[in-house]
């Protein structure tokens, strides 16, 4: 038997028969509701569920609910995960209140959070809500609300908002990565959100910029970037878009006497799980045949070109078709001028 399990066998010996655990009485509904909501219910669930002021109080006292905020307990002990700790926060603020900023942020598995106390956003009017809680007021619309995992809680969108106020611009380029990850970003969402003009806003549009996922560039455009990006630093021109006959692909850029090969990588054709499976094995099957494949992103293309150039111009080097692309000292990992 469970701790649970003794848990209410150890209630049901202390009380009256009214009150006692039995196959579906109340106190069997709030073991079957907590199981539902991570291990916490509200006061106004335990009612719901028939349970009146008296047993509420006798079972706090007893140890079968323990009390975290005025209204919400754990059932049977304190140890919960991060979902029950966050919805027992959510219910505690009562109606219309939803998991907001880092602590939504850490539920849709955006970015990590080490804070001990849970965010919320409650309709406007409500109050400084329960202390231990992070509590915020704004008007929510029915698309900056979700429900995950019987959580309520901002939506992606929403939430990328919110946590462009709050954050640094590393953690907030991270989560916006994240979502694309995950498949849960929504360019048109977030668009809409960054049209009402809200706190963060200007953070996040540097973030987008700066990964360009709401843009799908074509092959030709990455091509055609990465091309300048080498002719301005006075490397050798690559054959482009080259059938490989051994291999049995088509490459993007191949420099063949040096048997390199540079593959460019876009959102549009490289963000699901079977692209990415299908571009690692290409790189391995290249590799086995002795060419050496370089990967770049639009990102790099943009924000490193020196750093592309370096790392196509050390290895031509090495193959004895030209010279480095950086010399030591002229220009760091990004592109930024060196020491």
């Amino acid at each position: 038997m469970g701790r649970m399990g003794e848990l209410v066998q150890e209630v049901a010996a202390q009380q009256s028969e009214p009150a006692q655990v039995r196959a579906g009485g109340p106190d069997r509904e709030v073991v079957e509701l907590a199981a539902r909501q991570f291990g916490v219910v509200a006061r106004r669930q335990l009612a719901v569920c028939g349970m009146t002021d008296q047993h509420i109080a006798h079972l706090v006292r007893v140890g079968w609910l323990v009390r975290l905020y005025r209204g919400v307990y754990a059932v049977g002990h304190r140890i919960l995960r991060p979902e029950g700790l966050w919805l027992a926060a959510v219910l505690a603020c009562g109606d219309g209140a939803v998991l907001s900023h880092r602590s939504a942020a850490a539920h849709w598995g955006l970015a990590e959070t080490a804070r001990a106390r849970v965010e919320v956003v409650v309709p406007p009017g409500r109050g400084r809500g329960p202390v231990g809680i992070d509590v915020r007021s704004a008007c929510l619309s029915r698309a900056d609300v979700a429900a995950l995992q019987g959580v309520p809680v901002t939506s992606v969108a929403r939430t990328l908002v919110d946590l462009a106020a709050v954050v640094r611009g590393g953690v907030l380029a991270d989560a916006v990565d994240q979502a694309i990850r995950l498949g849960v970003y929504d360019h048109g969402a977030l668009e809409l959100q960054l049209s009402r003009g809200r706190a963060g806003s200007a953070g996040l549009r540097v973030a987008l910029a700066d990964r360009q996922p709401g843009r799908a560039h074509t092959r030709s455009e990455l091509e055609r970037r990465c091309l300048d990006v080498l002719t301005a630093a006075g490397l050798p021109g690559p054959e482009v878009n080259v059938w490989l006959a051994d291999a049995g692909y088509e490459v993007d850029l191949l420099w063949r006497d040096a048997r390199l090969v540079v593959e460019l990588d876009g959102w549009t054709f490289h963000r699901s799980r079977p692209a990415f499976e299908a571009d690692r094995r290409r790189t391995v099957e290249l590799q086995a045949l002795g060419y050496t494949v370089l990967r770049f992103t639009w990102r790099q293309l943009e924000a490193q070109p020196r750093w592309v150039a370096a790392r196509v111009g050390d290895h031509l080097a090495r193959s004895g078709q030209g010279e480095p692309a950086v010399q030591p000292g002229q220009g760091g990992p990004a592109g930024q001028p060196g020491p």
